[in-house]
């Protein structure tokens, strides 16, 4: 499936939002919890576009459903890296 370049944001841009929705949840929950994204090293955040709408919502999940209901102060890590998956179709290999 191809997306419309207007379905998709850089990187870069996707993890700006990302903190402003975060700090904004600060604010918000009283600092009850604190955050982190980390960029692997492979990642080039100039070059890598990421659908809209396809974090945020986990991450609003991850806060409205584990830590502020849990009454205790929590994390939220959110990693952006690069895995070496294989999948294979029968006896041909498809993608490494």
């Amino acid at each position: 499936m191809i997306l419309p370049e207007t379905d998709l944001s850089f990187y870069l841009k996707k993890s700006n939002r990302l903190k402003l929705y975060l700090d904004l949840e600060k604010l918000r929950f009283q600092e009850r919890f604190s955050y982190e994204i980390i960029t692997g090293s492979d990642v080039e955040p100039g070059s890598i576009m990421i659908p809209n709408m396809i974090i945020q919502p986990f991450v609003e999940n991850t806060l409205w459903h584990g830590i502020i209901n849990s009454g205790s102060k929590g994390v939220v890590t959110i990693s952006f890296m690069f895995e070496d998956v294989e999948i294979e179709n029968g006896n041909q290999q498809i993608i490494k």
